[in-house]
């Protein structure tokens, strides 16, 4: 997983401050970037039919249309209260959440699944390949008859959410997936792989 600099992340922090104002900067071509409008839900921008919100605005989040959403908790055991910290075996600290609350108008399903973004023997939850194969299948299930996909982003930041949404940008909308700035790499890439893996009996 790439490590960014400090200036990476002041470039991420303002990306985020023009997505807020409903626009969407593609950075096609260096220091020429466009500014593109895309439709709006609480001031994040839908890219094809996925949408990342920060976990305390899924609450609020009110479709007419057919939607779904994914939600990734930090570790295994959710805590009593959204903000608790919660320590592991290693002693490191970190903030666990609970599944962000949902409206039941017109969403067709609700994936919740626990994982951090850390790599397979990494941390105390790691994103692994049988979490891919969760999404994967929740998608094939639900994809066609959906117009918005939900993507629960956590309080530690979005690169998590991020990487989920770029890769499914990937694989259902080429092209888009630039509107993404800065997702987790191997989320991105683990799930990648998953979704364009194709079934031993379709192959043969």
């Amino acid at each position: 997983m790439e490590e960014f600099t400090q200036k990476d992340r002041d470039d991420i922090r303002e990306l985020w401050q023009h997505v807020k104002k409903k626009t969407v900067v593609a950075s096609d071509v260096p220091d020429e970037p466009k500014v593109v409008e895309l439709e709006q839900y609480l001031g994040q921008p839908l890219v094809g039919k996925t949408l990342v919100l920060h976990y305390n605005k899924v609450p609020k989040f009110e479709c007419d249309k057919p939607w779904a959403c994914i939600s990734m908790t930090w570790h295994k055991k959710n805590p009593k209260t959204i903000l608790e910290l919660v320590t592991f075996k290693d002693s490191r600290w970190c903030i666990g959440y609970q599944h962000p609350e949902a409206s039941c108008d017109n969403r067709i399903e609700y994936l919740k699944f626990e994982c951090s973004d850390a790599r397979a023997n990494r941390g105390p939850c790691p994103f692994l390949k049988k979490h891919a194969k969760q999404i994967k299948d929740f998608l094939d299930r639900n994809w066609d008859d959906i117009d918005v996909l939900v993507i629960a982003s956590g309080p530690c930041g979005p690169a998590k959410a991020l990487g989920v949404a770029h890769a499914i940008c990937d694989h259902y909308h080429p092209g888009q997936s630039k509107y993404y700035q800065a997702p987790n790499l191997y989320v991105r890439d683990l799930l990648l792989e998953e979704l364009t893996t194709v079934p031993e009996s379709v192959e043969q």
